[in-house]
Protein backbone atom coordinates (compact mmCIF):
# COMPACT_ATOMS: atom_id res chain seq x y z
CA UNK A 1 0.00 0.00 0.00
CA UNK A 2 2.74 2.42 0.96
CA UNK A 3 4.55 1.65 -2.29
CA UNK A 4 1.46 2.53 -4.32
CA UNK A 5 0.99 5.81 -2.46
CA UNK A 6 4.64 6.69 -2.92
CA UNK A 7 4.44 5.91 -6.64
CA UNK A 8 1.29 8.03 -7.02
CA UNK A 9 2.90 10.94 -5.19
CA UNK A 10 5.93 10.67 -7.45
CA UNK A 11 3.76 10.74 -10.58
CA UNK A 12 1.92 13.80 -9.26
CA UNK A 13 5.22 15.50 -8.46
CA UNK A 14 6.56 14.68 -11.93
CA UNK A 15 3.40 16.09 -13.55
CA UNK A 16 3.69 19.30 -11.52
CA UNK A 17 7.34 19.67 -12.48
CA UNK A 18 6.45 19.09 -16.12
CA UNK A 19 3.67 21.69 -15.96
CA UNK A 20 6.01 24.22 -14.34
CA UNK A 21 8.57 23.63 -17.08
CA UNK A 22 5.88 24.09 -19.74
CA UNK A 23 4.73 27.33 -18.09
CA UNK A 24 8.30 28.62 -18.07
CA UNK A 25 8.67 27.69 -21.75
CA UNK A 26 5.42 29.48 -22.64
CA UNK A 27 6.48 32.62 -20.76
CA UNK A 28 9.86 32.58 -22.50
CA UNK A 29 8.20 32.20 -25.91
CA UNK A 30 5.76 35.04 -25.16
CA UNK A 31 8.65 37.33 -24.25
CA UNK A 32 10.47 36.39 -27.45
CA UNK A 33 7.35 37.07 -29.53
CA UNK A 34 6.92 40.47 -27.85
CA UNK A 35 10.57 41.35 -28.48
CA UNK A 36 10.32 40.29 -32.12
CA UNK A 37 7.12 42.32 -32.58
CA UNK A 38 8.88 45.44 -31.28
CA UNK A 39 11.83 44.84 -33.60
CA UNK A 40 9.55 44.32 -36.61
CA UNK A 41 7.70 47.56 -35.83
CA UNK A 42 11.02 49.41 -35.52
CA UNK A 43 12.17 48.06 -38.89
CA UNK A 44 8.85 49.01 -40.47
CA UNK A 45 9.05 52.50 -38.98
CA UNK A 46 12.59 52.89 -40.31
CA UNK A 47 11.46 51.83 -43.78
CA UNK A 48 8.78 54.58 -43.67
CA UNK A 49 11.13 57.27 -42.36
CA UNK A 50 11.08 59.24 -45.64
CA UNK A 51 7.36 58.70 -46.30
CA UNK A 52 4.39 61.03 -46.13
CA UNK A 53 0.68 60.40 -46.62
CA UNK A 54 -1.47 62.81 -48.59
CA UNK A 55 -5.11 62.47 -47.60
CA UNK A 56 -8.08 63.93 -49.46
CA UNK A 57 -6.87 64.24 -53.07
CA UNK A 58 -9.74 63.38 -55.40
CA UNK A 59 -9.53 60.12 -57.31
CA UNK A 60 -8.34 60.61 -60.89
CA UNK A 61 -6.85 64.02 -60.19
CA UNK A 62 -3.43 62.72 -61.22
CA UNK A 63 -4.65 61.65 -64.72
CA UNK A 64 -1.99 58.91 -64.97
CA UNK A 65 0.75 61.38 -64.00
CA UNK A 66 1.03 61.28 -60.23
CA UNK A 67 4.59 62.63 -60.25
CA UNK A 68 3.47 65.72 -62.16
CA UNK A 69 0.67 66.33 -59.67
CA UNK A 70 3.05 65.95 -56.73
CA UNK A 71 5.45 68.46 -58.30
CA UNK A 72 2.64 71.04 -58.48
CA UNK A 73 1.44 70.23 -54.96
CA UNK A 74 4.92 70.63 -53.50
CA UNK A 75 5.34 74.00 -55.20
CA UNK A 76 2.04 75.12 -53.68
CA UNK A 77 2.90 73.87 -50.18
CA UNK A 78 6.46 75.24 -50.17
CA UNK A 79 5.61 78.47 -52.06
CA UNK A 80 8.17 77.67 -54.76
CA UNK A 81 8.65 79.50 -58.04
CA UNK A 82 8.49 77.63 -61.34
CA UNK A 83 12.27 77.73 -61.61
CA UNK A 84 12.79 76.28 -58.12
CA UNK A 85 13.59 72.62 -57.57
CA UNK A 86 10.98 70.54 -55.77
CA UNK A 87 11.72 67.65 -53.39
CA UNK A 88 12.72 64.49 -55.23
CA UNK A 89 10.27 61.61 -55.06
CA UNK A 90 11.56 58.05 -55.04
CA UNK A 91 8.12 56.51 -55.58
CA UNK A 92 4.46 57.28 -55.00
CA UNK A 93 1.14 55.46 -55.30
CA UNK A 94 -2.44 55.46 -54.14
CA UNK A 95 -3.29 53.14 -51.26
CA UNK A 96 -3.26 49.56 -52.54
CA UNK A 97 -6.97 48.80 -52.46
CA UNK A 98 -9.82 48.93 -54.99
CA UNK A 99 -10.82 52.36 -56.28
CA UNK A 100 -13.71 53.63 -54.10
CA UNK A 101 -17.14 54.71 -55.27
CA UNK A 102 -17.49 58.43 -56.13
CA UNK A 103 -19.38 59.12 -52.90
CA UNK A 104 -16.70 57.47 -50.72
CA UNK A 105 -13.47 59.10 -49.45
CA UNK A 106 -10.56 58.90 -51.92
CA UNK A 107 -7.59 56.63 -51.32
CA UNK A 108 -4.62 58.32 -49.71
CA UNK A 109 -1.42 58.87 -51.67
CA UNK A 110 1.73 57.38 -50.12
CA UNK A 111 4.90 59.23 -51.15
CA UNK A 112 8.47 58.12 -50.49
CA UNK A 113 10.83 61.08 -50.69
CA UNK A 114 14.48 60.68 -51.51
CA UNK A 115 15.60 62.80 -48.53
CA UNK A 116 14.35 62.79 -44.96
CA UNK A 117 14.88 66.54 -44.56
CA UNK A 118 12.50 67.16 -47.48
CA UNK A 119 9.81 65.26 -45.59
CA UNK A 120 10.32 67.51 -42.57
CA UNK A 121 10.29 70.58 -44.77
CA UNK A 122 6.93 69.60 -46.29
CA UNK A 123 5.35 68.71 -42.94
CA UNK A 124 6.47 72.00 -41.37
CA UNK A 125 5.33 74.06 -44.38
CA UNK A 126 1.93 72.34 -44.38
CA UNK A 127 1.53 73.01 -40.66
CA UNK A 128 2.48 76.66 -41.15
CA UNK A 129 -0.13 77.12 -43.89
CA UNK A 130 -2.78 75.83 -41.54
CA UNK A 131 -5.17 74.56 -44.21
CA UNK A 132 -4.45 73.09 -47.62
CA UNK A 133 -6.77 72.81 -50.62
CA UNK A 134 -6.41 71.69 -54.22
CA UNK A 135 -9.01 71.98 -56.95
CA UNK A 136 -11.46 73.22 -54.34
CA UNK A 137 -10.97 70.24 -52.03
CA UNK A 138 -9.17 70.25 -48.66
CA UNK A 139 -6.33 67.80 -48.22
CA UNK A 140 -3.86 66.93 -45.48
CA UNK A 141 -0.26 65.79 -45.19
CA UNK A 142 0.69 63.37 -42.44
CA UNK A 143 3.62 61.18 -41.46
CA UNK A 144 3.38 57.59 -42.69
CA UNK A 145 3.18 55.91 -39.30
CA UNK A 146 3.01 52.19 -38.57
CA UNK A 147 -0.26 50.71 -37.32
CA UNK A 148 1.30 50.17 -33.87
CA UNK A 149 2.37 53.81 -33.56
CA UNK A 150 -1.09 54.96 -34.69
CA UNK A 151 -2.64 52.70 -32.05
CA UNK A 152 -0.38 54.13 -29.34
CA UNK A 153 -1.18 57.69 -30.40
CA UNK A 154 -4.91 56.99 -30.42
CA UNK A 155 -4.70 56.25 -26.69
CA UNK A 156 -4.09 59.98 -26.14
CA UNK A 157 -7.20 61.10 -28.07
CA UNK A 158 -9.44 61.52 -25.04
CA UNK A 159 -6.75 63.43 -23.13
CA UNK A 160 -6.01 65.69 -26.10
CA UNK A 161 -9.69 66.50 -26.59
CA UNK A 162 -10.08 67.44 -22.92
CA UNK A 163 -6.94 69.61 -22.91
CA UNK A 164 -8.05 71.48 -26.03
CA UNK A 165 -11.36 72.26 -24.34
CA UNK A 166 -9.35 73.86 -21.53
CA UNK A 167 -7.31 75.90 -23.99
CA UNK A 168 -4.08 73.96 -23.47
CA UNK A 169 -1.64 73.72 -26.36
CA UNK A 170 -1.05 70.05 -27.01
CA UNK A 171 0.61 67.78 -29.56
CA UNK A 172 2.15 64.35 -30.04
CA UNK A 173 5.87 63.75 -30.54
CA UNK A 174 7.25 60.76 -32.42
CA UNK A 175 6.62 58.00 -31.84
CA UNK A 176 3.89 58.43 -29.21
CA UNK A 177 4.69 61.01 -26.54
CA UNK A 178 2.30 63.73 -25.45
CA UNK A 179 3.56 67.30 -25.20
CA UNK A 180 1.49 69.99 -23.49
CA UNK A 181 2.24 73.62 -22.67
CA UNK A 182 0.76 74.75 -19.36
CA UNK A 183 1.49 78.14 -17.85
CA UNK A 184 4.26 78.62 -20.46
CA UNK A 185 5.91 75.39 -19.33
CA UNK A 186 6.35 72.53 -21.81
CA UNK A 187 5.70 69.07 -20.37
CA UNK A 188 6.37 65.76 -22.12
CA UNK A 189 4.72 62.48 -21.10
CA UNK A 190 5.75 59.01 -22.21
CA UNK A 191 2.44 57.19 -21.61
CA UNK A 192 -1.27 58.06 -21.33
CA UNK A 193 -1.24 57.04 -17.64
CA UNK A 194 1.70 59.34 -16.92
CA UNK A 195 -0.03 62.14 -18.83
CA UNK A 196 -3.28 61.80 -16.86
CA UNK A 197 -1.51 61.90 -13.50
CA UNK A 198 0.91 64.68 -14.37
CA UNK A 199 -1.57 66.92 -16.15
CA UNK A 200 -4.13 66.57 -13.38
CA UNK A 201 -1.60 67.82 -10.82
CA UNK A 202 -0.36 70.63 -13.07
CA UNK A 203 -3.84 71.88 -13.93
CA UNK A 204 -4.90 71.84 -10.27
CA UNK A 205 -1.78 73.77 -9.33
CA UNK A 206 -2.39 76.31 -12.11
CA UNK A 207 -6.01 76.86 -11.04
CA UNK A 208 -4.96 77.25 -7.40
CA UNK A 209 -2.43 79.93 -8.34
CA UNK A 210 -5.02 82.05 -10.18
CA UNK A 211 -6.52 84.62 -7.77
CA UNK A 212 -10.29 84.89 -7.49
CA UNK A 213 -11.82 87.84 -9.30
CA UNK A 214 -12.83 90.68 -7.11
CA UNK A 215 -16.55 90.86 -6.51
Amino acid sequence: MNDRVTAAEKRISDLEDSRNEENCTVQTLLKQVSTLAVRVDMLEARSRMNNIRIIGLKEGMEVDNLMGLLDRLFRYILDLEESDTTPEVERAHRALRPRPNPEDPPRMVVVRLLRWRDKLKLLMAAKKKGSLSWDGQPFYIRQDLTSEVRRQRAEYNEIIEELKKQGVRVGVLYPARLVATIDRKKCIFETPEEARRGLSRLLQKTRASVPDSAT
